[in-house]
């Protein structure tokens, strides 16, 4: 037996359920309660959990995985909960395929999601939700795998959970395009070893796809040596990408979750932090790899955030990393710290 926010679930051995991604859970349900979604499913749906917090707001859920057991638990506790849940055991494709008209799809593999973009895009749900573990593909730490299953170039960098979810985001918008769509972004985060977006798509114009593809897509260039970030429009050119390099949230869709009554502390804590990460520039920057570079200790994060409000600089926390910050740039973050060491602050 376990218990997630007031669900009690009876588990078969060999079902998956994973406590740690509770933050997943928490913010999928936030959503569609507070966005009035009124269908919703999970089509690898494993113990059900999600789908099961999501039911109970009346809202019409199917939840499909193709384990037999999975399938079982989820027909029992359905029963034992009471919830009006329809179970199927299909393919996630075949179930694309097999039942229309979905407002929400989520997409959560186990590894990548990458097999399955062109399947859960074409659909043309309202809503995307997609959740990627494959985050050592995605932080650059493979690179013939970040080109054979999200074909783009990447290598790993002191911000790379934050270049995995602009990769991510660039595959659902290169699929989207093909179907006569573009996506906004509204919901990005990485938390431990998964990464999250969820995403609206809408048809567009041949005009609006192109102006994605050319302005909101991207190649990022980093300087290993001055923590130097360029960045340059359009899919052509040199460096990592193509990525997103357009805003990777709405600040508009995600401060109605902050506070839901069934999120945790730390859920919360990350939503407030991503109300700031979702518009600001590209790349964060971890202060002991800037104290590396430039041959010094680190400095105190606390501090350095109070200096730079004090002087009027544009920095902050950012949930990526608890040791680094987003800023404008490498420069305005070593502005601040030298006028910190001047002060004698550490």
């Amino acid at each position: 037996m376990v218990e997630e926010a007031g669900i009690e679930l009876e588990l078969l051995e060999g079902v998956f359920y994973n406590p740690r991604m509770r933050i997943n859970r928490d913010i999928t349900e936030a959503f569609v309660v507070k966005h009035g979604i009124k269908s919703y499913a999970d089509i690898m749906a494993a113990s059900g959990i999600r789908g099961f917090r999501i039911a109970r707001h009346g809202v019409e859920t199917r939840l499909n995985d193709k384990s037999i057991r999975a399938y079982a638990t989820i027909l029992w506790n359905s029963q034992r909960l009471g919830l009006n849940v329809n179970a199927t055991r299909m393919d996630a494709k075949e179930f694309l395929l097999e039942y229309k008209g979905i407002e929400f799809i989520d997409l959560d593999p186990f590894g990548t999601p990458a097999p399955y973009l062109p399947a859960v895009v074409e659909y043309k749900p309202k809503y995307l939700g997609v959740t990627a573990t494959d985050t050592a593909n995605l932080c650059g730490k493979y690179p013939h795998a970040s080109r054979r299953l999200y074909f783009v170039e990447n290598f790993k960098t002191p911000f790379c959970h934050e270049v995995g979810i602009r990769i991510l985001l660039y595959a659902i918008a290169r699929e989207a395009a093909r179907n006569d769509m573009i996506i906004e972004p509204l919901v990005s985060y990485s938390y431990r070893h998964h990464m999250r977006v969820i995403v609206r798509l809408i048809r567009a114009s041949s005009t609006a796809i192109d102006r994605m593809l050319t302005n909101e897509i991207g190649r990022l260039r980093f300087d290993p040596d001055t923590y130097r970030i360029n960045i340059s429009e359009g899919i052509a050119g040199s460096g990592i990408g193509p990525i997103r390099i357009g805003d990777i949230g709405n600040p508009f869709s995600i401060e109605p979750l902050i506070g839901y009554k069934r999120n945790s502390e730390e859920t919360n804590k990350i939503l407030r932090m991503l109300l700031i990460d979702s518009r600001a520039p590209i790349g964060y920057y971890d202060l002991h790899e800037i104290a590396r570079i430039r041959k010094e200790s680190p400095v105190s994060k606390r501090k350095l955030l109070e200096k730079a409000r004090e002087m009027g600089i544009f920095l902050s926390e950012t949930h990526f990393s608890p040791r680094a910050v987003k800023g404008v740039s490498v420069d305005a973050v070593i502005e601040v710290i030298e006028a910190l060491r001047r002060q004698g602050g550490p």
